[in-house]
């Protein structure tokens, strides 16, 4: 029971310790990118609560706006790829409601899977990787323009290793969700021939 209250104390800790390093001001770099990327910006920005429930930042199709939970210049040139992407059909078509829609359904794309495969059609589990595909695609061609954003503006080292840190944990946790729901997938195909 002890050992509980420690690491959850422990863990109350770490979350101070971030919230804290958020509060701090950006960097003279950091903020002369941050309003660079502002100023330059094609669609409406602003700071939103909201942005906490999509990692810190999103860019809304509808509406042509990016939402940031705080002035972040890796999250900012990132959304700004998402805008750059809208400017064309495969963009628009990779950021589509259709698309998130398809990222969110892949764990029932991973049932199928493994329905699939129990009956020997072993390109079941290609069923979750298509229903993530357009989103990763998305996420990866953002990253990528914001990075050449980043680049354009001599940003530096520093800068850059920050934002290759940020949309690397960002990517991260969108690959996570399909190779979760493939293993599962798997499981459950193993479990039927068991």
């Amino acid at each position: 029971m002890m050992s509980a209250v420690v690491s959850f104390g422990s863990f109350s800790e770490e979350l101070r310790k971030i919230a804290e390093a958020q509060r701090k001001p950006l960097s003279k770099a950091d903020a002369m990118i941050y309003r660079a990327l502002v100023k330059g910006s094609p669609v409406k920005i602003k700071v939103t609560e909201e942005a906490k429930m999509y990692g810190g930042g999103y860019f809304d199709q509808d509406k042509k706006q990016i939402g940031l939970d705080k002035k972040d210049f890796s999250v900012l040139a990132h959304e700004l790829g998402h805008a750059e992407l809208d400017k064309n059909l495969l963009g628009r078509l990779i950021q589509s409601r259709i698309a998130r829609l398809a990222y969110m359904s892949s764990g029932i794309a991973s049932i199928g899977a493994g329905i699939l495969m129990a009956k020997g059609k072993k390109w079941g589990l290609l069923l979750p990787a298509l229903a993530v595909a357009p989103t990763l695609a998305s996420e990866a061609l953002a990253t990528s323009k914001g990075r050449k954003l980043l680049d354009a503006m001599k940003a530096g080292k520093r800068q850059l290793s920050k934002f290759e840190s940020v949309t690397g944990k960002g990517m991260a946790s969108y690959v996570q969700r399909p190779v979760r729901e493939a293993v599962g997938g798997v499981i459950s195909y193993a479990l039927s021939k068991a």
